[in-house]
This record gives C-alpha cells, structure tokens and sequence, in this order.
C-alpha cells in the first residue's frame, strides 16, 4: 500500500488534521508531476465565471433596494469561489489513498456537523429553516458537506465489498449506515438534498452492479416515507399542485415556475443580453439562486441554455472517463459519485425551472449562489482531478 496508510498506522493518535497536512507533503511525485486534465479545469473555470455574472446580474438590483449595496451577492459569491478553490488545490494534491483510509473519519465529522445545526442556539434559522451554522461572519449548510462524505464513505464500502468479491445484495447494510445524514437532513425540512443524496447513492450502488431490479424494489419501499413527507407537509402539497397545472395557481404556488417560463420564452434565440433581462426586477423571486436558469435563458437566450447544456454534459462524460480509467475501485466509485453530485441537481434545478419537476429549491451547480454548494462543486472537483492525475494523466 502507499506510505499513507503506514503514517496513519504510526500517527493515529495525533488526530485528523496530521493526516492531511501528511497526505498533501508527501503525495507521489509521479502523480504530481501527470498533467491535470484540461477538459474538467475548462469546464469548470467556465461554468463558475458563467455563475459570477449571472449572481450579479441576477441580484444587483435586489441588493441595493435591500441592502443598499448592489454588489454584497457578488463579493460574498467571489469569497465562496476562492474558499472553493483552495480546497480544489489540496484536494488535488491529497491521494485517494487517504480519502478512503479516512472515510469513516470524514462521514462521522460531517454527520455530527448535522447534528450540531439542529441543536437551538447553534443551528442558525434563515428563511424559516434551521440548517446553517455560524462562524464568525461566514455561514455554511453541513448537508453540502454530508453530500461528500456520503460519497468518500460509501465508495469505501463498495471498493471494499469489490475486492472481498461480496455480492451486491449485502451492501444494503453498510449503505443503511449512510442513511442517518439523510434523515438528519429531514429533520431541517429540506427534502430537496436529502433527495439528491439518495440518487447520488442508487447511482453509485447501481455501477457496483446493483440490478435494476433491486434498485426498483428499494424505491417501491421508499415510495411511503416519500408519500408521507409529501402529503402530509402542507406547503409540499401545495408545491405538488402547482406543478400539476402552475397556470391554474399563477398568483400562489405556481407564481415561480410561471414566471420562469415566461422569462426563458422571452428570451429567444439569442437572448436580451447580459444585464438587460426584466424578471429579474421583483418578477420572479430566487432569482439568483434557485432560478438562475430562467435568468440564463431570458439574457442569453436559447444559445446559452444549450452551452450551458452542453457544459454540463461534457462534465458528466468526462467524469464518466475519468472513473472507467481510475487506478483501483475506490477511485472509480469516488469519481461516479463526484459526477453524480453535480450532474443530479444539474438536472433537477433545469427541470424544476422549465416546470418538469415540482418547485424544489435546489442550485444550479457552479453557476447559481450559494456559498456551501460551490464549495462542496469544487471540492468534489479536486477529487475528480486527482483521480485523474493518479491514472497517469490526463489525455
């Protein structure tokens, strides 16, 4: 095994931050001399400074009538990006080796973090939910962070249930272990993440082999406790019966998803151009985050939503590439995850914006605000490009 794992064994005292600041000083010097894979840099550096014109564009004109500076999204977006970009780089220069060595490590932290958020006094309440925790001026939702550590972790569980040559079927008990985030995350009454967790996990336990068969039977027998939190919520309710007919609930529930087609209809082909869009002015609310898409097609028209598109597309196969040529399970697992982490709320917010999906708040990945999404879009990010570097380079 790699010199890692025999300073683990000799430090495991000393805690977790020794691992990492061992992992990044001594990782191989032939990975770290293999070329980063361009594709997966360009794509991202594009989608992210795409994000950065959009979230001022979108929120300029909210922020300064509410805060009396125009500019307070963009720089807080900008503060997220750089956070997000230095995690990149160590994640880019940790090996695979210690993500999995470490897995149980990262979940129970980030699991215990979503604790920590529902305990009054710690938990931070914005817009009517407690799902954030404060430190100092800065603010972060420990779901983003259990969305990765669902990942790392269970991809350990699969490489590990691969080498033993255990069948599919006996991962259901390990996997039930990666359930507590996801019920603490219903706890904050956000089913939209616990949602994506859940797909992010049947995607990566579907390539251990999984059958379609099995898959199907754990989603009939998850079918009530969706039903459940659905029908018996309220407001969910309500969302539920504007995505039937929106038109019908224009003025109440369906008001959002209205507006949104409207303002990517408006825009065309070619789009109004950066900055002239008009929904954005007090019309369709969450512009900048949750709606941003709509935002997209109104300024940039029917060219930028199929860039955009396109963008994501090519992420999610170069992704794909990425764990066909990983250097051993682990890798492989960790890199269907990662792109599965940004290809399923790529997918939901687009069909959520174009009415397909019922309105769920959930960012556009990369472009749409929001501090702790980025992160984690570019931690995952990191991961994905050091597995690429351990392969032997990018081609």
């Amino acid at each position: 095994m790699t010199r890692v794992r025999s300073f683990a064994a000799s430090y495991r005292s000393a805690g977790f931050a020794h691992y990492f600041k061992w992992a990044v000083a001594h990782e191989d010097r032939s990975v770290a001399a293999s070329r980063t894979d361009g594709v997966i840099v360009g794509l991202v550096v594009a989608l992210v400074s795409l994000g950065l014109v959009l979230v001022y564009s979108a929120s300029s004109v909210y922020a300064q009538r509410n805060f009396g500076d125009a500019e307070v999204f963009l720089r807080a977006q900008l503060r997220a990006c750089a956070i997000g970009g230095v995690a990149c780089l160590l994640l880019m220069r940790t090996s695979t080796d210690w993500l999995r060595d470490n897995a149980l490590k990262i979940f129970l932290v980030c699991t215990a973090l979503c604790v920590l958020v529902l305990i009054p006094g710690i938990g931070h309440v914005a817009g009517g939910a407690r799902r954030w925790l404060q430190l100092g001026p800065l603010g972060f939702q420990p779901s983003e962070l259990a969305k990765m550590s669902v990942i790392v972790m269970l991809a350990a569980v699969l490489a590990k249930r691969e080498k033993k040559q255990g069948k599919a079927g006996k991962l259901l008990v390990p996997v039930m272990l990666t359930q507590v985030p996801v019920a603490l995350i219903l706890a904050e009454t956000d089913l939209g993440t616990a949602l994506v967790i859940e797909l992010i996990m049947f995607t990566m336990i579907f390539a251990a082999g999984l059958r379609l068969r099995t898959i199907a039977v754990l989603a009939l027998a998850a079918l009530p406790v969706f039903y459940h939190l659905v029908m018996g919520t309220p407001f969910r309710l309500q969302r539920m019966l504007g995505y039937i007919d929106p038109w019908a609930y224009r003025s109440t529930v369906g008001y959002q998803v209205t507006e949104a087609l409207i303002s990517i209809g408006s825009g065309g082909v070619f789009g109004l151009g950066l900055g002239d869009g008009k929904h954005k002015l007090f019309f369709l609310p969450e512009a900048h985050t949750d709606f941003i898409f709509a935002i997209l097609g109104e300024e940039l028209g029917l060219v930028g939503i199929v860039a955009l598109l396109s963008g994501f597309g090519l992420f999610i196969w170069r992704g794909l590439s990425i764990a066909s040529d990983a250097k051993d399970p682990f890798a492989a697992y960790l890199a269907v995850g990662i792109v599965a982490l940004i290809g399923v709320p790529a997918i939901f917010n687009v069909c959520v914006a174009t009415g397909l999906l019922p309105c769920k708040g959930l960012p556009l990945p990369f472009v749409s605000y929001g501090g702790s999404n980025l992160l984690t879009a570019l931690m995952g990010t990191g991961i994905l490009l050091r597995i690429a570097r351990e392969r032997g380079g990018a081609t």
